[in-house]
């Protein structure tokens, strides 16, 4: 259920999003442990390389040419990310067009599992009125 307390009116896309609830987001798959460990090696190595190499700087005789083929070689071994949202892509356009809109603040129900939306000045004044 959502509670639309602001005088911004909720386009249906919007609506349809905040019905799922808050707790919608966008999962990764199952967490590898052994991938996990491989990453973090290869972020320490990749650390240890630059701290390592962080004064080098090659001589003005070197040409640029035989610098930029390890560059090259590099991106070739590095695997591209095989990550992909579980949400649609309208959906996330969606929710990023809600997050951006400044005039707004969506929050959960103190009671019950409803999704309230209320413009931001009545929110500072509720939370005013609520602490004096």
């Amino acid at each position: 259920m959502v509670v639309n307390l602001s005088k911004y009116n909720l386009p249906e896309q919007e609506l349809s999003l905040l019905f799922k609830g808050l707790g919608l987001c966008p999962t990764p798959p199952q967490i590898d442990p052994l991938q996990i460990r491989d990453d973090i090696l290869e972020f320490k190595r990749c650390i240890s390389l630059q701290y390592y190499f962080n004064k080098y700087s090659p001589s003005s005789d070197q040409h640029t040419t035989e610098v930029l083929p390890h560059e090259a070689l590099i991106r070739k071994v590095t695997p591209r990310s095989t990550w992909t949202p579980k949400i649609e892509n309208a959906h996330l356009q969606i929710f990023w067009r809600l997050r951006s809109n400044k005039d707004i603040i969506i929050k959960p129900a103190d009671k019950g599992s409803a999704v309230v939306v209320m413009s931001v000045t009545d929110y500072i004044s509720e939370g005013t009125r609520q602490t004096h």
